[in-house]
């Protein structure tokens, strides 16, 4: 790191005397004035010396200056002031400062060449060798608002000498080297004057004089956290106090983040505090969700705090606090997600990780928590989501019969899972579980339709229409399929909501009939409730379909309301196939009627089918129904002969031979 240096002095008045850097007008002019001596005289030591920091505005640096009264000048009031300035952009480059003290250097005589103080100082970074010696004799509350006031940088902090000045030297560089370069880049620090000194149109943020001082016990600042209240802030102090150099090299590490936020100041320094306890052995177990609530207290936004979070959330560090499950499971529950990119610190490889190294039931038994919180984030559900990612269809039944809870969590936070066809080899209460799941969001890449077709329609649960219609899209001959199973002799219940849909489509009904043997009771029932007998559908498609139709009805006990619905289905053609059929029903049609057991919805249903009689026959729908059926058989072109043997009535063919000769 490149300083540069200055050096003030008497020459006909106070002047630059030597420099390695020409600064702007108005900053060289306020190092003229600052380097000018104070008027510092230590009562304790008579000691003249003193330093000063300060920031430059115009050329962006920063100044750690010492000065020495000059008794050897014959003017009185001259010093010496050696200036060390450095580019605030830098400050980050450097963490030892305490090496600067033994860069200034007093001039040794009045006519020397100066030629040293005009070349800039390369500073290589020198490693802080353990720890300074503590600085004793300093009052714990006085100091307290000393750090605080300096914090704030709000209020200035006057305090008086009481002590050489070499200790006061010691100790506003012990705050330089503490303090993250976000706050020392606006503050100004003088160690020693004769009373309160000016700072541009302030005052210096602390200043020690040798004349009246006074200790500010004023309200605390509202924007720092009261130190009495905060252990971090307390641990802070100490460190400055007992010369720690460890701690004051995190902070520099951290400053970037820290800004000149007190907040964020404050949220570090209790986090340097849990890990310092923690290393030494001393700390309590408080876990991972300390970490995070001052790791989220300190900095919310996700992009804030990126080295201090790592860090912190490092697994060497983390380790210190919980095991590798705990902090998997903590940051896969805390609501203060939002705060952390978890990329930074590898979460998903740390899983991995965990997941190579474990038992695969201590990795279920993680699964397992996760799946019981009731609350997970977008990483915690990541988690769970991809938790069977690179398992082989086995593993992921072993696993589904290990933990049937857990198994259902993980599928519905990744459905996915479900474009396998696994699933539907499984036990009905699982399967219905899991179709539930799949039924809120269908996998992209799930191509197994038939194979779910087959397995539903034996399952009595309820069906979405927008799966009904993949299955009409992706499933050949669907109603075929579900007409076939119900059809069988050791049939088992079909699914309502599938059947419904499938006798909606009148024609594929009625194209898997015609090509049946027998149809038994419950579809013959089924056709009968879903399509009318006279419907377009069912004149256009023939005859021939309705074959098994017509056997099943008449295989058994016939009653004529129920062959009522055969009846209407013969008179939609004029051929042998529903000539047939109306020979067979039209007995048991006739016989109801004489007997009048035929009911009212029934006759409603014929009697568009039958003939007219006179207004004083008109109770005679025996008479009716005959000469509908002469009508029919006009149409047909019958003979004598096929009417006198119609059907196995007697007394019916009678009647309907007497109507056929009056035709």
């Amino acid at each position: 790191m490149q300083i540069d240096q200055l050096l003030h002095g008497y020459n006909n008045g106070h002047h630059l005397i030597a420099g390695s850097v020409s600064l702007p007008l108005h900053d060289a002019d306020m190092m003229s004035y600052l380097s000018d001596w104070s008027g510092y005289v230590n009562p304790i030591d008579k000691d003249t010396s003193y330093i000063t920091a300060y920031p430059l505005e115009e050329s962006q640096s920063y100044v750690i200056a010492k000065s020495w009264y000059a008794d050897e000048m014959s003017r009185p009031g001259c010093v010496w002031t050696h200036s060390l300035v450095i580019k605030q952009d830098s400050l980050g480059q450097y963490t030892n400062f305490y090496e600067l003290l033994k860069l200034f250097r007093r001039p040794e005589r009045v006519d020397e060449d100066f030629i040293a103080y005009t070349k800039p100082i390369i500073l290589k970074e020198e490693k802080m060798q353990g720890r300074r010696e503590p600085l004793n004799g300093i009052d714990p509350t006085r100091f307290m608002f000393l750090c605080a006031f300096l914090l704030d940088m709000q209020k200035p902090a006057v305090y008086a000498v009481e002590k050489p000045s070499e200790d006061y030297i010691e100790l506003c560089m012990r705050l330089i080297q503490n303090i993250p370069y976000g706050f020392l880049k606006g503050m100004a620090i003088c160690s020693g004057s004769a009373s309160a000194r000016k700072f541009g149109n302030g005052f210096y943020n602390l200043q020690f004089v040798a004349g009246k001082g006074e200790t500010l016990m004023e309200p605390y600042p509202d924007n720092v956290n009261k130190p009495t209240a905060d252990v971090g802030f307390q641990f802070w102090m100490d460190s400055v106090l007992d010369g720690r150099n460890d701690v004051s090299q995190m902070l520099h590490l951290f400053s970037d983040d820290i800004g000149r936020d007190s907040t964020k100041f404050l949220a570090t320094v209790n986090l340097l505090k849990l890990l310092d306890e923690k290393i030494s052995g001393r700390g309590e177990d408080v876990g991972i969700g300390l970490i995070l609530n001052h790791l989220e207290g300190g900095f919310k936004d996700k992009d804030s705090g990126a080295t201090v979070k790592k860090a912190f959330l490092s697994e060497p560090v983390s380790k210190l606090f919980c095991d590798e499950r705990r902090f998997i499971v903590e940051l896969s529950k805390t609501s203060k997600f939002g705060s952390f990119d978890y990329q930074v610190f590898d979460f998903s490889s740390r899983v991995e990780d965990y997941r190579k190294k474990q038992r695969i039931e201590d990795y279920v038994s993680l699964l397992v928590e996760l799946s019981k919180a009731d609350y997970l984030n977008d990483e915690g559900k990541a988690l769970l989501s991809n938790a069977l990612d690179g398992l082989t269809k086995e593993e992921i039944v072993a696993l589904l019969n290990h933990d049937w809870a857990l198994f259902k969590s993980i599928v519905t936070l990744n459905n996915q899972i479900l474009a396998e066809d696994f699933w539907l080899e499984l036990m009905p209460t699982q399967f219905i579980a899991l179709f539930f799941i799949f039924q809120r969001n269908v996998p992209e890449k799930f191509d197994a339709w038939e194979k779910l077709y087959k397995k539903l329609l034996t399952i009595d649960t309820f069906v979405a229409d927008y799966i009904l219609s993949e299955f009409v899209a992706h499933v050949d001959e669907y109603v075929a399929i579900a007409l076939d199973q119900w059809n069988q002799p050791n049939r088992v219940p079909i699914n309502k909501i599938i059947l419904k849909h499938c006798l909606m489509q009148r024609s594929r009904v009625i194209a898997w009939m015609g090509k049946q043997g027998m149809v038994n009771d419950s579809i013959r029932a089924a056709i009968k409730k879903h399509i009318e007998p006279d419907d377009s559908v069912v004149v256009s498609m023939g005859s021939i379909a309705w074959k098994a139709f017509v056997e099943g009805e008449l295989s058994g006990k016939c009653e004529a309301n129920e062959l009522v619905y055969v009846y209407v289905l013969a008179f939609n053609w004029r051929d042998f196939n529903s000539l047939g059929y109306l020979k067979r029903v039209l007995p048991f049609i006739y016989e109801a009627l004489s007997l009048e057991t035929l009911s009212y919805s029934s006759w409603q249903r014929i009697e568009k089918f039958t003939g007219a009689v006179p207004f004083w026959r008109s109770w005679d729908n025996c008479r009716k129904v005959l000469l509908g059926v002469r009508d029919y058989c006009k149409s047909m072109n019958l003979r004598d002969a096929d009417i006198e043997n119609f059907t196995t009535n007697k007394k019916l063919n009678g009647e309907l031979m007497e109507l056929w000769r009056k035709r």
